[in-house]
């Protein structure tokens, strides 16, 4: 009987951690807890601009934005667009959303889990931090001094909201067309390349 039981455990075991490595592709919905979200585009970028809160294209490789900032020598910026939903049944804060949204890179020279920055577009129409790493004298220097802001996630699933950010990388892996490069969020794993 012990055996059975052992033999049981160790099937399940081996099925969560096959259920756990599925490579998402961008564009693919996801459903992790309480958010449903899609990492909408990835582009690799040597910066993004900036400039007005309330701009469609804020932070973005294309924008329109007075301010650029551009990733240091040596690096690349890995840029994301977003959107996620509350799928919860109770009112929460937005503070939430922080933990789904903090990328990991995998590539060719390590895993990269620090100089990042990720901003969420607010019921205002303006562009908040919503998670970052960079210092403070980092992104004001860049004019990035944007401030955080919480507000509260109904229980309505209709209400989405825009995510962007970015995370450098080193530029030998993103110029290398072989290698392969993967971005997670969460748990949550997306191939890019």
């Amino acid at each position: 009987m012990k055996r059975i039981i052992a033999a049981v455990m160790a099937l399940v075991l081996c099925l969560s951690l096959c259920a756990c490595g599925k490579d998402h592709s961008i564009g693919e919905a996801v459903q992790v807890d309480n958010f449903a979200y899609t990492i909408k585009e990835v582009q690799l970028v040597d910066s993004v601009y900036h400039g007005d809160k309330s701009s469609d294209d804020f932070l973005t490789p294309t924008g329109t934005g007075e301010n650029q900032f551009s990733a240091p020598g040596g690096s690349t910026l890995l840029w994301f667009s977003a959107e996620y939903t509350y799928t919860g049944t109770d009112t929460e804060d937005s503070d939430m959303a922080k933990e789904f949204f903090v990328p990991i890179v995998k590539c060719k020279g390590g895993r990269f889990d620090t100089n990042y920055m990720v901003v969420v577009k607010a019921p205002d129409g303006n562009w908040y931090n919503l998670n970052s790493d960079l210092s403070w004298e980092t992104r004001e220097n860049a004019g990035l001094d944007i401030n955080s802001l919480s507000f509260d996630l109904e229980p309505d699933s209709s209400k989405t909201y825009e995510v962007r950010g970015f995370i450098y990388i080193p530029t030998d892996a993103a110029e290398n067309e072989n290698s392969k490069i993967n971005l997670y969020m969460h748990t949550t794993k997306f191939s890019v390349r």
